[in-house]
């Protein structure tokens, strides 16, 4: 039988809240973030558990919660405005329950990618950028660009990137924009990312990005690996 494990993430990216995105088939997704502490727990028996957060830097920060727990991983989230513009955290946790007590300490990192969204025909434009999990999950990882298109959004240490990109013409264009990493292992700067309905991409030490993108960040135009054997320019924090 497993351990029970315990594991947390940072979102400390700012509020976001009343806009939708639409997709193509009609379904409406609201584009809402609130910073938050994920905290992931694994191979715990069937039963109930108290989960305790507390912030060493917030002395007066503790929040606690009781979870039903089964076979299933499951994600318990503390939301917190103190959390915003964080770009690292000490946190504890503090499982109990069925006479089982683990505990957590854990600086949790994040990471900025940064960049500008671009439509179809190259101009500068609104929309959003979307931490995708395969399915939806109860607090969503969301950031919102400026009118210019430039958009900021910080990604845990130690998650698969997976970011959609998309805009308020979704539906109708039915086209979108992806950042994708196995890792980041620093900030990133993706100088533009044009949305296209592409489905071939570059691949170079875990590196994945859309073609359209890749060319853009990487003097080496797209072709895998660089001829001098090494990232250049932005995506050298991806790996």
């Amino acid at each position: 039988m497993k351990e029970p494990r315990v594991n947390a993430y940072l979102n400390p990216n700012p509020l976001c809240e009343g806009g939708v995105l639409t997709d193509p088939w009609g379904q409406v997704y609201p584009m809402r973030n609130s910073p938050h502490v994920e905290v992931v727990l694994s191979c715990f028996p069937t039963g109930k558990y108290s989960v305790r957060l507390t912030v060493p830097s917030y002395p007066l920060f503790e929040q606690e919660t009781v979870v039903e727990l089964g076979r299933d991983s499951r994600s318990v989230y503390f939301i917190d405005p103190c959390f915003a513009a964080q770009s690292t955290l000490d946190v504890q946790v503090v499982v109990k329950g069925n006479g089982i007590c683990v505990g957590l300490q854990k600086l949790l990192r994040t990471f900025l990618v940064s960049g500008r969204i671009l439509g179809q025909t190259g101009v500068p434009t609104f929309g959003y950028v979307w931490a995708s999990r395969g399915l939806l999950v109860q607090n969503e990882v969301i950031a919102a660009s400026d009118d210019r298109g430039d958009f900021n959004i910080r990604c845990p240490e130690g998650k698969q990137l997976s970011l959609f990109v998309g805009t308020k013409g979704y539906p109708e264009t039915t086209m979108e924009g992806w950042i994708m990493s196995e890792s980041l292992k620093a900030d990133v700067c993706v100088p533009e990312v044009r949305i296209g309905n592409l489905e071939v991409y570059g691949r170079a030490e875990g590196l994945v990005l859309g073609l359209h993108v890749a060319r853009l960040l990487c003097a080496c135009q797209g072709r895998w690996p660089c001829p001098s054997g090494s990232l250049c320019g932005g995506c050298e924090g991806l790996g």
